[in-house]
């Protein structure tokens, strides 16, 4: 009887242990996986919309930032952070003006992503499907306070990043 108390009191301290670092480890590469977010997009959208940067994925991590100019004045942005957390990969918007919010992620794919929070008032979830090497979509969607269901498109496309410039005091 001590003996397979003994046995499982140790698969109980292992599994306390080792399984935590594993799920961790998968997270992480799991982020990992959405390097094809990794660059410069702007929106193709005729009409204008965000452009976004995205950094690539390592250390399960990505960060993004996007802006929105119009008529020659930046009109909206946000800055963005996927990352392993925890018990899973999160999304959290850090948008212009407003709170930030945290998204989990509900489907991956070897090109699409999306994250949920249906708690939040709009969107309930943000994602991106890969549809080419020149094309990105970006979308929000959920319900409105009206109750219906809505979902905003963002096409981007790629483009080559800008290195630096240099700046001209007047």
């Amino acid at each position: 009887m001590k003996t397979s108390r003994g046995i499982c009191c140790l698969a109980l301290v292992a599994s306390v242990t080792v399984v935590p670092k594993l799920f961790a480890s998968s997270t992480v590469e799991t982020v990992n996986q959405l390097g094809w977010l990794t660059g410069c997009w702007e929106s193709s959208n005729s009409q204008g919309g965000p452009d976004e940067i995205w950094t690539t994925a390592a250390g399960g991590s990505l960060f993004g930032i996007s802006r929105t100019v119009r008529n020659g004045e930046t009109v909206a942005y946000e800055f963005m952070e996927i990352r392993a957390d925890g018990a899973g990969v999160i999304f959290v918007a850090y948008p212009s003006g407003q709170a930030s919010t945290t998204f989990g992620m509900i489907s991956i794919g070897p090109r699409h992503v999306t994250f949920e929070n249906a708690a939040h008032d709009f969107p309930q979830r943000v994602g991106y499907r890969r549809l080419s090497q020149e094309k990105l979509l970006g979308f929000i969607e959920g319900e409105t306070s009206l109750g219906k269901i809505k979902t905003i498109e963002f096409p981007l496309r790629n483009r080559k990043c800008d290195g630096p410039t240099q700046h001209v005091q007047r």
